[in-house]
């Protein structure tokens, strides 16, 4: 039997963080999670590249993934096509410039969308968007419609009924996913529960600490796995290194190798 409910390393449980807007309070936030080891999505709009030009982006966000909340912040159920393609289209192509890599994922201005903004986005190279639902720590059946756990002020508690579930036989796959904006954090009383929640949740070796676009790719490669029919040999066609679960215990399956269980 195979089941895809391991992420990198066999581990079956994720957090991850996705912020909105910046740079106001962004350079002090990526500290925080630098010092945890926490990985993050920060979803910026023009003024952030305005504000900090294509070294001050590298220099604030690091390692940590830039995605794209459009350039003026516009609702994208609320425009024409041609407005939703400049806002995300156009913001893509003055990222990329920026930073010299692909910016495919994002998170929804003011968390609206429509089904026909989402078909318009896809055409746009957006492969991922989150939303503003939330409440369970699923894997999205739908990365267009990607609902996260929580809001960070609601960390703490969030992060108690992660660690139960934990515990639970049947558990994995699961991944606590935290947004906000980082100008929400207006005393030093906020950022002080904010760290502690940062460091409650870090530092757990059952836990994969992820960008939105990490787990993104790495679920594709998960669903592009090829099986045999008797399920004893299995193909990875991708160029990421991939665990599923055989019979309960973790397997790593190779990029582009094919393995006989």
């Amino acid at each position: 039997m195979i089941t895809f409910d391991c992420f990198p390393g066999g581990k079956k449980y994720c957090v991850t963080f996705s912020f909105d807007d910046g740079p106001s309070e962004d350079a002090r936030l990526v500290k925080l999670f630098d010092k945890y080891g926490l990985r993050g999505t920060f979803n910026i709009c023009d003024g952030c590249l305005d504000r900090l030009g294509a070294d001050g982006l590298k220099e604030v966000y690091g390692t940590h993934e830039i995605a794209c909340h459009g350039r003026k912040h516009l609702s994208v159920d609320t425009v024409s096509d041609a407005t939703l393609i400049n806002e995300i289209f156009g913001q893509r192509k003055l990222l990329e410039s920026a930073l010299g890599q692909p910016i495919c994922g994002m998170a929804y201005p003011c968390a609206r969308f429509s089904d026909s903004s989402i078909e318009t986005l896809k055409k746009c190279g957006i492969v991922y968007s989150r939303t503003g639902a939330g409440g369970n720590f699923n894997i999205p059946s739908d990365f267009m419609r990607w609902n996260p756990t929580c809001h960070f002020k609601q960390g703490l508690e969030n992060a108690e009924r992660f660690f139960k579930m934990m515990d639970g036989y049947f558990a994995g796959p699961r991944i606590m996913y935290v947004w906000g904006h980082a100008f929400e954090l207006r005393t030093e009383e906020d950022w002080t529960l904010l760290e502690q929640f940062c460091e409650i949740i870090s530092n757990n070796e059952r836990i994969w600490y992820a960008t939105n676009m990490e787990i993104y790719r790495y679920m594709q490669a998960v669903y592009s796995l090829v099986i045999s029919a008797d399920e004893t040999i299995v193909h990875n066609p991708s160029a990421t290194d991939v665990w599923i679960a055989y019979h309960r215990k973790p397997v790593k399956i190779p990029a582009g190798q094919t393995v006989k269980l």
